[in-house]
């Protein structure tokens, strides 16, 4: 019974082997490529002919998947060439436009500078007094005569001092120490006469000068309370006093001022300096 099994277990093995070479057989058979007919063309169903894939000499290569079709570069390009010439064309008007700009500026600061040099006076003018007086007498407490100085208005061009039309305030600042002469000296007067070409007065004005009290006990705090800055040159005891000669001085145009003559009229006067301070007002367009 056993062997019986045995051989019909043989004979199962061989059929399944047999059946697995004639799998394969056909499987090699259905692999086999057909034999491509002549001229490049491949046999189709039905009896047809295919015509062969290889590109033919001379023939354009198909398109790419990834490349842009032809209309979309055309397109591109044709909108890059605008966008750049509009770019030219913006930069070339700008660039006019700050060139423009650059040369009407230039433009009116040369003519304001011109206006301004031709047309408006000095604001400020500020001239040395240098006093003189005689010395022939023999008084040693007193002077000889007046203190007097003589300070010249006539210059040229843009530096001259005064401009016909223009109001002026005309004021003379004396620089005085509180000396006790100068206390003592109680009020004196101060003459400014002005003059043009010849020495020919044209204009005369006086005006009465003192220094400010402080009493004794003042001048005593002020000296402690700034004894370290007396001491070490930073402060000194003295006034300035600014005394208004002419608060509105006119220029002629037919009688040019140039020059002015100052008198103080005290011989006992002490005075460290002396300044005369021309400063225009103006009006209008000016």
């Amino acid at each position: 019974m056993s062997k019986q099994m045995a051989d019909q277990r043989e004979e199962g093995v061989d059929g399944v082997k047999v059946f697995a070479g004639s799998q394969i057989k056909g499987l090699d058979k259905e692999e086999e490529p057909l034999a491509a007919p002549s001229h490049g063309q491949g046999w189709r169903p039905g009896g047809r002919t295919a015509k062969s894939t290889r590109p033919e000499a001379g023939t354009r290569a198909s398109t790419m998947v990834g490349d842009p079709p032809v209309p979309a570069v055309l397109w591109a390009q044709e909108v890059g060439h605008v966008l750049a010439g509009r770019a030219r064309k913006l930069l070339l008007q700008f660039g006019m436009l700050f060139c423009t700009t650059l040369l009407l500026l230039w433009v009116s600061i040369f003519l304001y500078g011109s206006f301004y040099y031709s047309y408006m006076p000095t604001v400020s003018h500020l001239s040395p007094v240098h006093f003189s007086y005689r010395t022939d007498c023999d008084s040693s407490s007193l002077l000889c005569s007046f203190p007097v100085a003589n300070v010249s208005l006539a210059k040229t061009g843009r530096d001259r001092v005064l401009m016909y039309g223009q109001p002026y305030r005309v004021t003379l600042e004396l620089e005085l120490p509180e000396s006790p002469v100068n206390q003592d000296l109680g009020m004196f007067l101060v003459t400014v006469s002005c003059y043009t070409r010849g020495g020919r007065i044209i204009s005369t004005a006086s005006r009465s000068v003192m220094l400010h009290y402080r009493s004794h006990l003042l001048q005593v705090l002020d000296t402690i309370l700034f004894s370290g800055f007396l001491l070490f040159g930073f402060a000194e005891q003295k006034q300035l006093l600014e005394v208004e000669m002419y608060p509105e001085y006119r220029e002629n145009s037919y009688v040019p001022t140039t020059g002015a003559i100052i008198e103080v009229h005290s011989k006992r006067v002490q005075m460290y300096g002396a300044y005369l301070r021309i400063h225009a007002h103006f009006t209008g367009l000016r």
